[in-house]
């Protein structure tokens, strides 16, 4: 799951962020170094070409949608305009969820709901797996709203 744990408020971030495209990673997918940061509430960003991160907080890693990642510190002031710059570059804010969000998320107004959550999570994520990759790389306001929805209970029982 997405955690911010610094003291920019979640309602501006979302609204730094909103417009952006998302991708969806597991935590061990993010660069070591990076994850780091990630924990302490910073943002990651994955494209196909390099780009900018706070303080050069930057690494090589393997994702399918690129192997340049970036850490910025949203307190920094220049957040703002490098979350800008990569987003030009058609760089993703890395979102963390695990695999029961993924499912809960891609149950929401799924008239076969019911019968997803009755089945083991390995076979729910192959078989929703069309629905869960049209909802990556929607824009990061949309992925945080479902995911409200979905630990709202609208994809549980």
């Amino acid at each position: 799951m997405l955690e911010i744990h610094v003291s920019v408020a979640s309602s501006t971030l979302t609204n730094l962020l909103g417009p952006t495209p998302t991708v969806f990673v597991e935590d061990t997918d993010i660069p070591i170094k990076l994850e780091k940061l990630r924990s302490k509430g910073w943002v990651i960003m994955v494209c196909q070409r390099p780009i900018t991160g706070t303080d050069g907080n930057v690494a090589i890693g393997n994702n399918a949608h690129g192997r340049h990642w970036a850490a910025m510190n949203p307190m920094d002031e220049f957040f703002e305009e490098n979350l800008r710059s990569n987003e030009k570059l058609d760089a993703r804010v890395a979102v963390v969820l695990t695999g029961e969000q993924l499912v809960r998320m891609a149950l929401i107004g799924n008239r076969y709901a019911d019968k997803y959550r009755e089945m083991e999570l390995d076979n729910a994520l192959k078989l929703l797996k069309p629905k869960i990759d049209k909802l990556e790389g929607k824009k990061y306001s949309e992925v945080m709203e479902l995911l409200k929805q979905a630990e709202a209970g609208y994809g549980k029982g």
